[in-house]
């Protein structure tokens, strides 16, 4: 019932600011949120592999919390993240590699 209420405040609707990408995170974390207080692991899973695939920043702390709530899924799914993750950074390579502060000088 607190839940509910918490989902129902003006703060969830606050919260979607920042892009697209951003605008998950926050339904992630509720997910998530959700999971550890009601003790499923499963809703936990899913909102590490939602995160890994619509914002993967936010797939960090729902990931930490599974690895603290049970010690052999984390594992199963943590290559499941990894795989849904891998192909953008694979194709992020044609961009050329990292700038260091070597290479200021050669930029605007």
């Amino acid at each position: 019932m607190a839940g509910a209420f918490c989902l129902s405040s003006e703060y969830v609707f606050f919260a979607h600011v920042g892009g697209l990408p951003r605008a998950f995170g926050y339904p992630v974390a509720a997910c998530a949120v959700y999971g550890v207080a009601s003790g499923r692991a499963g809703i936990l899973a899913c909102a590490v592999l939602a995160g890994a695939a619509l914002y993967p920043a936010s797939a960090v702390a729902p990931g930490v919390a599974l690895a603290l709530v049970c010690l052999m899924f984390p594992a199963a799914t943590a290559f499941a993240a990894l795989l849904i993750v891998l192909p953008p950074l694979i194709g992020a390579r044609e961009y050329g590699g990292l700038i260091s502060s070597a290479d200021v000088m050669n930029y605007p």
